[in-house]
């Protein structure tokens, strides 16, 4: 019986702790910048929040930004891509793309609109329509269309303007619903 009741207790923490890698929903802003192997961490004064630049996304090194509420560590926000290259942006678009079908299955696409009788479109094909997308509307977002317990995963790839020239962002989020 205690063998039991210990079993739940680990299930019941497995359900509960969702985030992204080592930081999990819920956090405080110690607990996550106690996190080894990622300092220095630093203030981020628009959020409230902590980022860190040492963050690893798909097996590279990314920025990696945390949002809080009174509850704790709400969300992570990795920053996949930033810079003024919509064809790297748009690579990084497909690595999101390939990185969220391999760990969460089949993704949505919104925005994305294909003939009903096509093909499934691949990565590639996908990334193009985004560039397009984004470079005349602005933004595209993407998500696993079975979300994970206890979290919302999705993506978006925007384009701004910095000092009158286009700049682009793809992010991918995780946070708590």
């Amino acid at each position: 019986m205690k063998a039991f009741f210990l079993s739940l207790a680990v299930l019941s923490f497995q359900a509960t702790a969702a985030g992204y890698g080592p930081w999990q929903f819920g956090m405080t802003k110690s607990d996550v910048s106690s996190v080894q192997g990622y300092a220095p961490y630093s203030e981020v004064q628009a959020t409230g929040g902590l980022e860190t630049a040492n963050g690893e996304w798909a097996g590279k090194k990314k920025y990696v930004s945390f949002i809080f509420d009174s509850r704790g560590l709400s969300r992570i926000q990795v920053w996949v891509y930033e810079g003024p290259n919509i064809n790297d942006a748009g690579e990084s678009w497909r690595e999101a793309y390939e990185y969220l079908n391999k760990n969460f299955g089949e993704i949505e696409v919104p925005q994305i609109i294909q003939d009903a009788s096509s093909l499934p479109a691949n990565s590639q094909a996908l990334s193009l329509a985004a560039k397009a997308h984004v470079d005349s509307v602005g933004k595209v977002q993407m998500a696993p269309k079975a979300m994970p317990d206890g979290q919302s995963i999705f993506s978006s790839f925007m384009k701004s303007n910095v000092q009158g020239k286009p700049y682009y962002y793809v992010f991918v989020y995780y946070s708590r619903p």
